[in-house]
């Protein structure tokens, strides 16, 4: 190929082969199959208590009782934001990540010192199961769906202090595959 002594007609050809190559590349990453969900939950409400301690402006008590009307949050669950992804990396394995955060919902402080307070892992999904790797909430937050009383009075989930405690750091979990 000859090409005119102009230096603008070569800058124009090679400026439409590298877009055209570029345009080749997004579509390839786009078939990558890789999903990344944003989730979470806020929990708040308001409590209203009576025969409630008063205390004066320094904070002892007066001997008298009130009521009390305050904004509250985690009652029945941790407000909490979350990211969770996966990605294709084919021949049946897939690997997965998930970063998650718990807050209070009335003053918006974390609970705990750490970022994603929660959980925060990486793992590996195949046909021999699943494998994780990093801090995730105790185990008995995964079985308790197996529990038909759930979270009442006499669950599982009350004879080993809730389903509520913290999570574990430095975690190995394998998971077998479903059968």
């Amino acid at each position: 190929m000859i090409f005119p002594k102009t230096l603008g007609a070569p800058s124009r050809s090679l400026a439409a082969i590298a877009l055209a190559g570029l345009f080749g590349l997004a579509a390839g990453a786009a078939q990558a199959q890789t999903n990344v969900t944003i989730y979470g939950r806020v929990d708040a409400g308001v409590d209203y208590q009576t025969n409630v301690a008063l205390k004066d402006a320094n904070g002892n008590p007066t001997g008298q009782t009130g009521s009390k009307l305050a904004a509250s949050g985690n009652q029945w669950g941790t407000s909490m934001i979350g990211f969770k992804g996966t990605e294709d990396l084919g021949g049946g394995l897939s690997a997965f990540f998930l970063l998650e955060s718990g807050f209070d919902a009335t003053n918006g402080s974390t609970n705990g010192s750490a970022l994603f307070n929660r959980r925060s892992y990486v793992g590996l999904n195949g046909s021999a199961g699943s494998i994780k790797f990093g801090k995730n909430l105790f185990i008995v937050n995964d079985v308790w769906n197996l529990d038909p009383t759930g979270q009442q009075f006499m669950s599982t989930q009350n004879l080993v202090k809730g389903r509520n405690w913290p999570g574990a750091n430095n975690v190995i979990e394998y998971q077998t595959p479903t059968w």
